[in-house]
């Protein structure tokens, strides 16, 4: 008989049933399985803060009878304490996975990450890299507290959602979602410029759910940005058709001046502003044409925790026509209840299926505001125009009626650094500049 078949028979059998049976020579010997893992990070900042998404990607050189299962993988620190574990099954050969460290259960220094793979209980082969964690800052601290008096797990994998958080803590409440938000920001005018200068702007963003800074952007940059969309259309990238809906995702990873309105600094101070915290960049969204998104909320898209600590910014690169798609809000929906997958119990968004996810929170949205009465505003920007929302506002874009006039945007989404960040709908842990 085969190591492999003696394994197998392993199977099914409970510790205390191995205990109890008298063990033969053979099954004494130990497992050995060829294969390497390989840990790798996509963050690039050398001070990881929230939540650390780790890739693993195992490649297994012993051929194993399909159906065939034993494995597990360990996480452990510095010290061989276990601090979680990551999802296996028998289909690892040559796949890549995840898991994410939650950084705020770790103190802040530099840490040695170990993945162990297991068979059978033996360990088999294992990876290890290093990270920076800095976490600092008085939201930091208050949601290291929450997240350790919530017992949320240290290691997430595989499913990165709402439950694992205490999003009922009234404690973490941002100023701008709470009854006194008005005499706060009051006071903030009182002792800085920057907020004086646009308290209106705050207070609008307080009533409404939302602001606009008009001409932030001047028209020589709007034309560098505009050159690097052309450049990404041009080269099709992502597969995109002229004309189309489509949103290409990710630009400020490749073309430089997107990258620099990313991280713009005016926006940045804002942002820093309304989260009392240092803004971090996310991702960024590149829309030639209108989207004709249906309403929606993007708190179950992206995520944080604790809950308000995340916006979206949208910028327009054109003067917006009517007709062309243009985004439409509803001033004050952000006070509408949030809604996450375990709200209307949702299964997890895989491999871009979202045929379920429309007939439970998308139909839940759309109650939500039929119910309601809202102010709609049809969102007509000027060129360098830019709007910032509330993770909760109801948004999304109109119908293209003029289906050659194009509607040059672009949108980024930015999270409080003393916040987690990530995908509830599709359970992924969000990337963080």
């Amino acid at each position: 008989m085969s190591i492999l078949e003696k394994a197998k028979n392993l199977f099914g059998k409970s510790k205390h049933t191995e205990a109890a049976k008298p063990s033969t020579p053979a099954a004494e010997k130990p497992i050995s399985i060829e294969g390497s893992l390989k840990l790798s990070l996509l963050q690039d900042r050398k001070d990881i803060a929230g939540l650390c998404k780790v890739l693993y990607h195992i490649k297994l050189k012993s051929e194993l009878p399909e159906g065939f299962e034993g494995f597990s993988a360990e996480i452990l620190d510095d010290k061989d304490t276990v601090l979680g574990s990551a999802h296996m099954d028998h289909r690892l050969d040559d796949e890549q996975r995840w898991f994410a460290i939650n950084t705020h259960n770790l103190e802040n220094d530099s840490h040695t990450i170990r993945c162990r793979v297991l068979f059978n209980g033996q360990p088999q082969f294992e990876d290890s890299l290093k990270i920076t964690i800095s976490n600092v800052g008085e939201l930091a601290n208050r949601v290291s507290d929450s997240l350790k008096s919530y017992d949320s797990p240290t290691v997430i994998s595989q499913d990165c959602n709402s439950t694992l958080f205490n999003f009922q803590d009234q404690s973490l409440t941002p100023w701008f979602d709470r009854d006194d938000a008005k005499a706060h920001l009051e006071n903030k005018a009182a002792n800085n410029s920057f907020v004086k200068e646009h308290q209106q702007k705050l207070s609008e963003f307080l009533d409404n759910g939302f602001m606009v800074l008009e001409g932030w952007l001047d028209d020589d940059f709007i034309d560098k940005l505009n050159s690097d969309i052309d450049d990404a259309v041009a080269k099709k990238v992502q597969g995109y058709e002229v004309g189309s809906s489509q949103r290409i995702m990710g630009l400020h990873s490749s073309h430089k001046h997107i990258n620099h309105l990313w991280k713009y600094p005016k926006v940045l101070e804002m942002l820093s502003h309304i989260f009392e915290d240092e803004a971090r960049p996310c991702q960024t969204l590149t829309y030639v044409f209108g989207s004709q998104q249906s309403y929606h909320q993007d708190t179950v898209h992206l995520t944080p925790f604790p809950a308000g600590y995340m916006c979206g910014v949208w910028v327009a690169l054109e003067d917006i026509q009517v007709g062309s798609g243009e985004l439409r809000v509803l001033k004050g929906s952000h006070r509408l209840p949030r809604i996450y997958r375990e709200t209307v119990d949702c299964p997890q968004v895989i491999n871009n299926q979202w045929d379920e996810f429309a007939k439970t929170v998308d139909l839940k949205w759309q109650d939500m505001i039929a119910d309601q009465r809202f102010e709609e505003m049809p969102y007509l920007a000027k060129k360098g125009d830019i709007l910032i929302w509330h993770e909760n506002l109801m948004h999304g874009g109109s119908l293209r009626e003029n289906m050659e006039q194009s509607r040059r945007s672009i949108v980024s989404h930015y999270f409080a650094k003393g916040a987690l960040g990530f995908y509830d709908s599709s359970g992924i842990p969000a990337i963080l500049q």
